[in-house]
């Protein structure tokens, strides 16, 4: 058998259990510990970390619409002064 149709029956085999793995939820299900399992690995001073990454990531969430209105606010006085003068 030609080398090249080999491999393209082997492709094609490959991409069919491919397919049938998405169609079939058993198959395709996740674990219940899988996040258990990948904190495993983890030593306490990694799980602090994770802990402060975060909360920083909250904080930082929370004040960008907060620096906006505080500009907005900015902005809006200097237009009144500058249309006051």
């Amino acid at each position: 058998m030609n080398p090249g149709i080999k491999k393209l029956r082997e492709y094609c085999s490959s991409m069919r259990q491919f397919f049938v793995s998405l169609w079939n939820p058993r198959q395709t299900a996740p674990k219940t510990d899988s996040m258990q399992r990948i904190f495993s690995y983890s030593m306490p001073i990694d799980r602090l970390r994770l802990v402060i990454a975060a909360l920083s990531s909250v904080a930082t969430g929370t004040t960008i619409p907060l620096m906006n209105i505080i500009f907005g606010t900015f902005s809006a006085n200097i237009l009144v002064l500058s249309f006051s003068l």
